[in-house]
């Protein structure tokens, strides 16, 4: 398991965009999905949305997300 997090004076500078795309891309050579999970309270779900993540699941607690491997 693996956890990101930007401090907030350092948000809003593409390093979130950067490091999730890197990821992704590891993941998706290896021809893997990338899953995800962000507290219901944390506004990084916005985020996530943005970089193509779609919202598999949702419990009171948290929000479950994950991004197919991309075939282009």
């Amino acid at each position: 398991m693996e956890k990101l997090y930007i401090a907030p004076a350092f948000q809003s500078r593409g390093i979130g965009t950067y490091v999730l795309n890197t990821k992704c891309c590891q993941a998706a050579q290896r021809g893997l999905p990338t899953k995800l999970s962000v507290l219901t309270t944390n506004p990084a779900d916005r985020f996530y949305k943005r970089a193509g993540f779609v919202l598999e699941a949702e419990t009171l607690e948290r929000r479950r997300f994950s991004k197919a491997v991309s075939t282009s």
